[in-house]
């Protein structure tokens, strides 16, 4: 009995062991490969930056998720109840909108009126139907 629990134990380090190296390995040819398509517009070490930039951002996403995924499930939660009322947030976001309409309206026209002041207008010849 003791054999068989050793053996399974044993079964499941190596399969672990074993995802983690080819997930390894996985990411250093993602690696590479991006290494290769960034080193044909920009120079090496640029690169080499970004490659390292984007992998240490890719590792710390994985840090933060991965604790949350092996927490075992939490037993039957209360419902929440909302921070902010809902009607209170759907007439705050109206009246930013209405806002920042009126502000694209304000500089559509002091865009359109400085164009006119900048180029006076000419009367343009009248076409002559065929």
């Amino acid at each position: 009995m003791l054999n068989t629990l050793l053996r399974r134990i044993a079964a499941g380090l190596i399969g672990a062991i074993l995802a983690a190296v080819s997930a390894g390995i996985a990411a250093v040819a993602a690696a590479f490969a991006l290494y290769a398509l960034l080193n044909l517009s920009l120079s090496p070490a640029a690169s080499a930056a970004i490659d390292a930039g984007v992998f240490a951002v890719l590792g710390a996403l994985i840090a933060l998720i991965l604790p949350r995924l092996w927490k075992a499930p939490k037993t039957r939660r209360q419902p929440a109840t909302p921070i902010v009322d809902p009607t209170a947030a759907k007439i705050a976001a109206d009246a930013g909108l209405a806002l920042l309409g009126a502000v694209a309206e304000l500089a559509r026209s002091r865009r359109r009126d400085a164009r006119e002041a900048k180029a006076p207008k000419t009367p343009r010849p009248k076409r002559r139907s065929k």
